[in-house]
């Protein structure tokens, strides 16, 4: 994902520390710069900074409408969430005492993964068949 390049700059430097509470909150800080790329791209201009050089926008369908509001936060979900989820996921069921659902919460969010990115790939295949997305 558009995230995940973020992630190789700040890992060195807070493991380098010696303080291992930084470590700790790992996820929340890749999160947080994801939120912070995504709010000044897909957010403000309709595109990320990829599509921006290729002058691209998000549209709604085939109207030809720029993104809903609501759509840029459904995407910021999949994009920030989802991630954070299955970092976090196993300390949140801990945290309620839920750790016999460990496996089977797993299992459900790495088909949720794999869906989302074989929703993308598909996505792909027919804006290169079609040039338009349909998804």
């Amino acid at each position: 994902m558009a995230g995940d390049d973020l992630k190789i700059t700040p890992t060195p430097a807070l493991r380098v520390s010696q303080s291992n509470v930084l470590v700790n909150y790992e996820p929340e800080v890749n999160a947080l710069l994801k939120l912070i790329v995504w709010k000044f791209t897909v957010s403000l201009n309709e595109s990320t900074i990829g599509q921006d050089i290729l002058n691209l926008k998000y549209f709604s369908g085939k109207t030809l409408q720029l993104i809903s509001r609501r759509q840029k936060y459904v995407y910021a979900l999949i994009l920030i969430g989802s991630p954070w989820l299955r970092d976090r996921s196993s300390n949140i069921l801990k945290y309620f005492g839920l750790n016999k659902w460990k496996e089977q919460s797993q299992k459900i969010l790495r088909w949720i993964e794999v869906t989302f990115k074989l929703a993308n790939l598909l996505n792909f295949w027919c804006f290169y068949n079609k040039e338009s997305f349909t998804l």
